[in-house]
């Protein structure tokens, strides 16, 4: 690019390039031709603008310009010359007229042009500017990716593009445009783009319109399957229009020619539509057919074809043109039309009766085949004929009635005698109905006649039968109406034959049988096939009530009746024969007796009849006991006598009353009391035999019992007398076995007795005959049945599937009865074969096994008395050792008062023990590293040299000591010798002198303190008193222990300050603060309970009230409160806590912080306390414990609180930091008095009291201090 000046007419020479000098370009092409800046360009063009040579115009913000005419060629006014100006305004009339706009678009400069037509198709002023980015935004979003990817194809292939795409322009008028691009290159690089864009909404519109009118017309061709055709002479082509090609079964290729098109037709019509196209083409005839064509796949279908000439402007015919519809539906609805006429015509023709149709004027305009044949008139007869015509002149006047009536209320029916051909008269019933149009307009009467001949002869003999009837025969409607009662009903129920009429049935029915008899008639009203049969109560005329039995028929279309015929019988007297024979049947059904009767005219006089009781008492059914003689219910033990007194009195028409065994149907034997009679007829003659029958089994059973008891108890009261006093318990089971089995006559019978020692029934006695066969042993306790009876006192009998429970027993076993004797054991019995237990044996063996136990019992007390002087003897040596042991505690006592030291209780526990008659040494161990590495620490007796075994023992094997304390439970044992072989220790224990040993650990809140054990040189040495003896000494060993800590440390000046690091969710603190996210400080005690306690705390970093919100979440929180407005807090927790579990071993926890991961504390415990206790304490309570710091300090260390701890009482410190954290010394008061005391469930006084207490020892420290330090200073001075 050339730094000098440039020249105007380098500019000029651009244009001058050009084809045209006066084709316009742009500043932006010009400065791209001379490589020149636009601004440099600019302003020569503007200079020689100035000096006429260019002219210029702006298209928005695009200055476009072209190259003056040279001076000469000028107008005065400088305008443009008129080839320029033609020109120019050609290119503007071509865009008004054409809507087309012209646009280019520099490429390197991103600038674009475009005519006034460009901008107004895009809505925007004359003077607006749109650039190529935004003229696409003016397409339709649908439209944009088309027109931005056709103009992108332009520039990068040089492909123009020719599209038709929306537009909506910023005036908000949609519109379709054509757009055309055409790329322009120089040296092989795309440079701009130049195109037109057309409006062509009006075309689109048109498009659109027409191809709307072609698919209505589409549409309505295929709804109503009409097509067009044309034929043009000249060409000899034939068109269709679409829907003929479907008519045809053709697709839209397919090119008919007028033969192909006649050869579609149908053969047979053919020739029709072929005579019909040549006529209309050599004499211009119109036609209209209705054919048939035969589709392309074969179907047959009937079009209707019409055709005319077409003929030109001159008149002349140039071809011809016509329709074409597929009439194949409409053809057969004509067809369907045509068939059902005639199938109503011969219906018509096969009714038997008179069919007919009047005109208003009452002109016979139809009628059917009966007519002629009825009433023998011609054809000529009945045409235009009035229908007066064939009737008598005494019937018109009936006839053009029942005319009339039709014609004003659409329907009616009369009588009247039609006249035949021959003069005769027949009676005809006429039924008619108005006839109208569609628009309800009459136009005659439609109707039908009866020939009712027959059915007035039914009436009359009806009539006949009804009057003549011994029933009530009455006619009653559907409202229950009667409407005729037979001349009877004043015979049977005394009211005259029209009084009733018009009445209501049921005013005469029984107020309890009404509801019954309208429930029935209503059923029968809407189903005939509901039985019609009732029966009821009638009021008569006198005013009794009479049964009646009623039947039911309807005749609701029958004209002469047009209701109910109802048929009434009088049943009075049959009803109360009914109840008679109803109550008699009742009374043998209902008797507590069987009841039982024979035919004695009927050979073997069998029975024929049997109540229910008979049924029930014999288990024979009433089938399978009639028709058969009263014998079979005999068996094989029914005694002959009674049977033989039964046959005598039937022989001689006598009454009987026998007691016999009879069988029941499932072969149960019973005991008959069975009484017979005979029944005489109305002549005197026996004809039945009625039989009684009661079951006296239980009474039979009664007598037979007592009698074995009265039997029974006389031998038991013999044997017994001659039996007493018995030797020993087996004399008493052997008696017992023998008594039973000869009283009862049982097969087997056996005493097991409970044998203390081996905590078993035994078999003591039993019966001989049952040796070899396998029977009950002894039996164990548990769950054995045997077992079971004794356990629970009560007798109990085993068959069936009960008996399956023993392995043992005989398989001929049928029954098996177990009667416990008292605490003694019990006595076994069973039967075999048929035989069974009744209750009699029962009762009668549970009386001799009470006896048998009278008898155990006497025996025992002998032995008992000479048990109680041997016992007496035993318990005096008992009250000897009692006395020692007694002695023994009250030393120990009066030794543990009066030690001071530890090892001091412990070597006096040890001398006193020795003391007791059983012990030999006695010495006290304390856990060392592990609960059982123990040292001895104190001793007494002769053993000292034992201990060194101890010391030295091994962990596999454990001292007695040893496992005392790793089971945390004593250890006895009064037989050394006997683990000499299993265990070492015993080896030792054994060469020292010793056979008996006792270990008692020392033990409190689960911590071991030591073990306490003691050794005798004698067996048995150890019993349970003196195991109780050392377990009470081995507690008040631990309590005295502890007592002696506290006695010198109540007042410690050193203390030992313990600091651990918590991390176990399990303390409740702890899991609150997770749970709420909060920091949480124990503050203090308020109030210690039996198995509560609760603690002021404070929330330091979080919501109190969340945190109290949220204890619910910790099981061991009971309750949570707030407590001041200092965010403390109150809660009742679940013991063991962790201040609590410190106080227990002396400790005091100072200071306790908890938050999500952890909670760190300390603990103060006096120097003189042991450590071990409250360490084994917590680890044993919390999983994840670590002591981090361990301090030894003084009250003169101590500072704040901690000091004020050392000086106050649990309680004074207590209260004093509840009121200090609680706000109770602020201004204004944020805790009251009040409000402490309702904490610590005390008084106010006791509030003010403990304060006071607190207070005053302080000062006194206070002033103490103060004055130690006042004379420190005088002694500094002097």
């Amino acid at each position: 690019m050339s730094t000098d000046p440039l020249r105007g007419d380098v500019v000029v020479s651009v244009f001058e390039a050009g084809a045209e000098s006066f084709e316009p370009q742009t500043t932006a092409a010009i400065a791209e031709t001379l490589d020149e800046p636009r601004e440099r360009v600019a302003d020569v063009l503007a200079t020689l603008a100035e000096r006429g040579e260019v002219e210029s115009k702006s298209v928005g913000e695009t200055q476009i310009w072209w190259l003056a005419q040279p001076s000469e060629r000028r107008t005065a006014t400088g305008d443009l010359q008129p080839e320029q100006r033609r020109r120019l305004d050609l290119f503007e009339n071509i865009q008004d007229v054409a809507n087309v706009g012209a646009w280019e678009y520099d490429i390197e400069a991103d600038e674009g042009w475009g005519t006034d037509e460009v901008l107004r198709i895009h809505g925007v002023d004359s003077d607006a500017h749109v650039s190529p980015a935004e003229s696409i935004e003016f397409y339709h979003p649908d439209d944009r990716p088309v027109i931005r990817e056709a103009f992108e194809r332009a520039v990068e292939d040089r492909e123009p593009y020719d599209l038709e795409l929306r537009l909506i322009g910023a005036d908000g008028i949609h519109r379709w445009v054509r757009t055309r691009g055409q790329p322009q290159f120089e040296d092989g690089e795309a440079v701009r783009v130049h195109g037109t864009i057309q409006d062509i909404t009006d075309r689109k519109d048109r498009e659109q319109e027409r191809q709307r009118k072609e698919a209505f017309l589409s549409n309505i061709q295929e709804i109503a399957h009409i097509g067009g055709w044309e034929v043009s002479l000249g060409s000899e082509t034939l068109q269709w229009t679409e829907e003929l090609y479907h008519i045809h079964g053709v697709g839209p290729d397919y090119e008919p020619t007028i033969e192909e098109a006649i050869a579609f037709y149908h053969p047979d019509d053919r020739e029709t539509v072929r005579d019909s196209w040549d006529r209309l083409l050599s004499d211009g005839e119109q036609f209209d057919l209705e054919l048939r064509i035969v589709r392309a796949d074969g179907e047959v279908r009937w079009v209707r074809t019409m055709g005319d000439t077409w003929l030109d402007e001159s008149g002349e015919m140039v071809g011809a043109r016509g329709v074409f519809q597929d009439i194949t539906d409409r053809k057969q609805r004509d067809q369907e039309l045509e068939t059902e006429r005639r199938f109503i015509q011969q219906a018509l023709d096969a009714l038997d009766d008179i069919f007919y149709v009047l005109d208003t004027d009452g002109t016979l305009r139809r009628w059917n085949e009966q007519a002629h044949e009825a009433l023998a008139y011609t054809e000529s007869d009945f045409a235009d004929a009035n229908a007066v015509d064939f009737f008598p002149e005494d019937e018109h006047e009936t006839v053009l009635d029942g005319i009339e009536t039709v014609l004003l209320d659409g329907d009616a029916t009369i009588e009247a005698d039609l006249l035949t051909a021959d003069g005769e008269r027949r009676p005809y019933e006429y039924k008619g109905t108005r006839l109208t149009d569609r628009d309800g307009n009459t136009t005659g009467i439609v109707g039908i006649g009866r020939d009712v001949t027959a059915r007035l002869e039914r009436e009359r003999r009806f009539r006949a039968l009804v009057e003549g009837s011994n029933d009530i025969i009455s006619v009653v409607d559907t409202e229950g109406v009667y409407r005729y009662q037979s001349p009877s009903v004043e015979r049977i129920l005394g009211y005259d034959p029209e009084e009733r009429v018009g009445h209501a049935v049921v005013e005469y029915i029984h107020p309890d049988d009404r509801e019954t008899v309208s429930d029935r008639f209503e059923k029968w009203q809407t189903d005939s096939s509901v039985d019609g049969t009732i029966t009821y109560r009638i009021r008569h005329a006198d005013g009794s009530w009479r049964w009646m039995e009623a039947r039911g028929n309807q005749q609701l279309d029958n004209p002469a009746v047009e209701g109910y015929v109802i048929n009434s019988r009088d049943v009075t007297e049959r009803k109360r024969r009914d109840r008679e024979l109803r109550l008699r049947s009742r009374v043998l059904e209902e008797a507590p007796v069987g009841i039982s009767i024979t035919d004695h005219s009927q050979a073997d006089n069998p029975l024929v009849y049997v109540n229910q009781q008979f049924v029930d008492l014999t288990g024979y059914s009433r089938e399978e006991a009639t028709g058969r003689n009263c014998r079979f219910l005999q068996g094989e033990a029914t005694e002959p006598g009674p049977v033989a007194e039964i046959r005598q009195g039937i022989d001689d028409d006598s009454a009987v009353s026998v007691e016999l065994r009879n069988y029941r149907n499932d072969g149960t034997e019973f005991w008959n009391h069975l009484d017979v009679a005979p029944v005489e007829d109305e002549s005197g003659v026996v004809g039945n035999y009625v039989g009684f029958q009661r079951d006296v089994t239980a009474r039979k059973e009664r007598e037979r019992a007592l009698e074995k008891r009265e039997r029974i108890l006389r031998e038991l009261h013999t044997a017994t007398r001659e039996f007493y006093p018995p030797a020993s318990e087996t004399e008493i089971a052997e008696f017992l076995v023998e008594f039973v089995e000869t009283g009862f006559e049982f097969e087997y019978v056996s005493v097991k007795q409970f044998d203390e020692q081996a905590g078993v029934l035994q078999p003591t006695a039993r019966s001989s005959a049952v040796d070899g066969r396998r029977v009950v042993g002894p039996v164990e306790p548990g769950t054995n049945p045997i077992w079971e009876v004794y356990r629970h006192g009560t007798s109990r009998l085993f068959d069936g599937d009960t008996l399956t429970e023993f392995d043992s027993l005989d398989t001929l076993t049928n029954q098996m009865l177990v009667v416990p004797i008292g605490d003694f054991g019990v006595l076994v019995t069973f039967t075999t074969g048929d035989s069974e237990f009744d209750d009699v044996d029962t009762d009668l063996i549970e009386v001799v096994a009470t006896n048998a136990e009278s008898a155990f019992q006497r025996l025992r007390s002998d032995s008992v008395r000479t048990e109680l002087v041997d016992e007496l003897s035993t318990q005096q040596t008992r009250v000897t050792e009692l006395r020692s042991v007694i002695a023994a505690i009250q030393s120990i006592q009066r030794r543990l008062a009066g030690s001071e030291s530890r090892d001091a209780l412990e070597a006096g526990v040890c001398e006193e023990l020795c003391e007791t008659d059983p012990v030999d040494f006695v010495w006290v161990g304390r856990p060392l590293s592990d609960d059982t590495n123990l040292k001895p620490t104190a001793w007494a007796g002769d053993g000292s040299a034992y201990l060194d075994s101890v010391e030295t023992g091994t962990a596999d094997e454990l001292v007695p000591a040893q496992r005392a304390a790793a089971g945390r439970s004593a250890y006895c044992h009064n037989n050394i010798s006997s683990l000499v072989v299993e265990e070492c220790w015993a080896k030792e224990a054994l060469s020292a002198g010793f056979q008996s040993v006792v270990s008692v650990p020392l033990v409190y809140d689960d911590v071991l303190y030591g073990v306490l054990t003691a050794h005798s040189q004698e067996n048995d040495a150890f019993n349970q008193m003196y195991e109780h003896l050392f377990a009470d000494v081995a507690s008040l060993l631990v309590n005295y222990s502890r007592l002696l800590e506290h006695r010198f440390d109540a007042s410690p000046q050193e203390f030992t300050e313990l600091e651990f690091e918590l991390s176990d969710p399990t303390y409740p603190l702890q899991r609150l603060a997770g749970n709420t996210e909060s920091k949480i400080r124990f503050d203090t005690v308020a109030e210690n309970m039996t198995d509560e306690i609760r603690v002021i705390g404070t929330v330091l970093d979080g919501s109190p009230e969340q945190v109290c919100a949220a204890v619910s979440s910790v099981t061991s929180i009971l309750d949570a409160q707030l407590f001041g407005d200092n965010d403390q807090i109150s809660l009742t927790i679940q013991k063991p806590f962790l201040a609590s579990v410190v106080g227990k071993h002396r400790g005091k926890l100072i200071h306790a912080v908890s938050d999500e991961s952890e909670t760190r504390f300390q603990v103060h415990l006096p120097k003189t306390t042991s450590k071990r206790p409250l360490l084994d304490s917590l680890s044993s309570r919390y999983r994840e414990i670590e002591p981090v710091a361990h301090r030894q300090i003084d009250t003169s260390r101590l500072s704040g609180m901690q000091q004020v701890a050392s000086i106050l009482t649990d309680r004074q410190y207590e209260i004093l930091n509840a009121a200090y954290h609680g706000g109770y010394y602020e201004t204004p008061r944020q805790v009251t008095g009040e409000d402490l005391a309702e904490s610590f469930d005390i008084s106010s006084p006791a509030i003010y009291n403990h304060l006071q207490s607190a207070h005053r020892k302080l000062l006194e420290t206070v002033m103490r201090t103060a004055s130690d330090i006042s004379d420190e200073r005088e002694g500094l001075d002097s």
